[in-house]
């Protein structure tokens, strides 16, 4: 009878962990709704920033690589950035997955490229393929 009761005792449990581990989940896809709604109202500003940083350059003689683009340039530099928290895990596996397509197409235009990948996820689990560099 003792093991009886232990079991249910530990289904109860596994119950209550379910229940804990969905509402978190749900917090945490609820706040990024949140971060994707402020950052799609950000980018009227910031289309209005790259438009004036534009129109200066335009009438300036500005030969700075960040505000003239160089097409002989191979250069390639890839900036991944994922969760440090274990509840975002199909971001995290969407970005590496992305990441990893977009350095094998920049390999295959023999670009030279340089890949800083961050977050505690896509530490543990990056590939050869975007560590490293070429």
């Amino acid at each position: 009878m003792g093991s009886q009761l232990a079991l249910k005792s530990r289904i109860h449990s596994t119950e209550s962990l379910a229940k804990i581990f969905n509402a978190q989940e749900m917090i945490a896809s609820s706040h990024i709704a949140k971060a994707r709604d402020v950052a799609l109202n950000a980018k009227p500003y910031t289309d209005a920033i790259f438009d004036a940083v534009q129109a200066l350059v335009a009438h300036t003689h500005i030969t700075h690589p960040i505000a003239v683009k160089d097409e002989k340039n191979p250069r390639v530099a890839v900036l991944a950035l994922t969760s440090d928290r274990g509840m975002a895990g199909p971001y995290t596996s969407s970005i590496i997955r992305e990441t990893e397509s977009l350095l094998s197409r920049l390999d295959a235009a023999a670009s030279s490229r340089s890949c800083s990948c961050t977050g505690v996820a896509v530490r543990r689990t990056t590939s050869t393929v975007i560590v490293t560099s070429r």
